[in-house]
């Protein structure tokens, strides 16, 4: 796991997952900003027999917890212990905690449940004690489902911590109307995004391209106008070389590692990533 940062708010992390019994596997990818974190997964397979769902929210809500939670706008149920299945919402809301961007619209699973457990039944270490006191908290579970043996399942949803209701509602329509929260690709190979403030970043997980940006190998790449910030999370390359189409201004300013092979038409630049533990390599064009 590993990725690259272009400033002090937007930047990219991606993850190779495969699960140690190697039954399942997927490519994840959270890209950040200061106003949410653009989640994607690719690729989701399978073969445990065992149903597969990806966790959006699970949230400790307090002891008697209350927070409503609306999808749309409308009232969903909060009843403890009722399962509810909402079919295809564009956006929900859990007051006090967060908004989400259903960005692919696929159903969602919401769950409200209370748990009781002690510390002894999951850590008798020296932090708890391994105390025998129960203790019970409620839970918001928020879910997209998979099934039993997916095989290149996927999802696309936006989290905007600390967001109202209005602040999700605006964001869902802006999405719908500026594709501020863009999926550009979402494939094994290279999983993209299109964020606000004009920022791009995409995780490769091996060469590729999308939308005129094209790596030699696995890369994280963030980029603006005019500012592309790389990195290797593979740490196993000695060099990425990018090659961006369209671009006719010159590089100004650059990290000692990026050397421009040539110009034009396309831009080809390479990066030393040798011996630089995953760190992000920038470079500006004008």
């Amino acid at each position: 796991m590993g990725g690259a940062r272009l400033d002090a708010g937007h930047g990219a992390q991606g993850l190779d997952f495969v699960s140690q019994d190697g039954m399942l596997s997927a490519k994840k990818s959270w890209f950040f900003t200061p106003q949410g974190v653009f989640c994607l997964g690719a690729g989701i397979t399978d073969v445990s027999g065992a149903a597969v769902r990806t966790v959006v929210e699970n949230r400790n809500i307090g002891t008697n917890g209350t927070p409503s939670l609306i999808a749309d706008d409308r009232a969903v149920s909060t009843m403890l212990g009722q399962t509810s299945i909402l079919a295809h919402p564009r956006w929900l809301h859990l007051d006090g905690v967060a908004g989400y961007l259903l960005v692919d619209r696929t159903p969602v699973t919401v769950l409200r449940e209370d748990r009781t457990a002690s510390w002894f039944s999951i850590d008798t270490g020296a932090n708890t004690h391994g105390t025998l006191t129960p203790y019970t908290r409620r839970f918001q579970k928020i879910l997209l489902g998979h099934g039993a043996n997916p095989t290149g399942a996927s999802y696309a949803y936006v989290v905007l911590p600390g967001a109202s209701a209005w602040q999700t509602r605006a964001a869902a329509l802006h999405e719908q109307r500026a594709g501020d929260w863009d999926v550009l690709a979402n494939t094994t190979t290279v999983q993209a995004v299109r964020l606000p403030d004009e920022v791009s970043a995409a995780s490769f997980f091996a060469a590729g391209s999308v939308r005129g940006l094209a790596v030699s190998g696995p890369a994280s790449v963030v980029w603006d106008e005019h500012t592309f910030a790389v990195a290797d999370p593979t740490q196993l390359q000695s060099t990425v070389r990018l090659t961006i189409d369209h671009v006719h201004d010159r590089v100004v300013h650059a990290d000692p590692t990026v050397s421009v092979v040539s110009s034009g038409r396309q831009l080809v630049v390479d990066i030393d990533v040798a011996s630089s533990l995953g760190a992000t390599h920038t470079f500006t064009v004008r």
